[in-house]
């Protein structure tokens, strides 16, 4: 799972600044994980090296709009409302039988002042506060 949160970390910080034809929308992603990650890095074979297993993966990620503000300050003006969910199924063809399902909210430095965070979340790049689903195994409800 470190692969997956490299892979959130790569663009949780701007998201809607690529576009791939009908798969990004307002305020909102919704294809797998090769075609967000083309979107962003135009070479199938870093792609598929850099997702591995989760490459073809649903990928639903939807931000609201004080994460666009966030990201167009570069995070300099805050406080902020921003939240963003990030939904992988691989309950799909050739995906990896897991569902994973993330929540980022803007907190403040949560390095500096870990109280900033609620219980069951981590500090992520310094001021958000991320928690996460348990991992579905395949044929399990949810």
């Amino acid at each position: 799972m470190l692969l997956l949160g490299l892979v959130l970390a790569a663009f949780a910080l701007r998201p809607g600044t690529a576009s791939a034809a009908g798969k990004w929308t307002s305020n909102m992603f919704n294809g797998t994980g090769l075609e967000w990650c083309m979107s962003l890095i135009p070479s199938e074979s870093t792609c598929r090296t850099y997702l591995g297993a989760y490459a073809n993966d649903k990928l639903v990620i939807k931000w609201n709009d004080e994460w666009n503000r966030g990201s167009a300050e570069n995070w300099t003006n805050p406080p902020y409302g921003a939240k963003m969910t990030y939904q992988w199924n691989g309950k799909t063809k050739g995906g990896t039988g897991t569902s994973r399902h993330y929540k980022y909210v803007w907190v403040g430095d949560c390095v500096a002042n870990p109280g900033l965070l609620a219980e069951g979340e981590s500090c992520a790049w310094g001021q958000f506060a991320v928690s996460g689903d348990p991992e579905i195994i395949l044929g399990s409800t949810n």
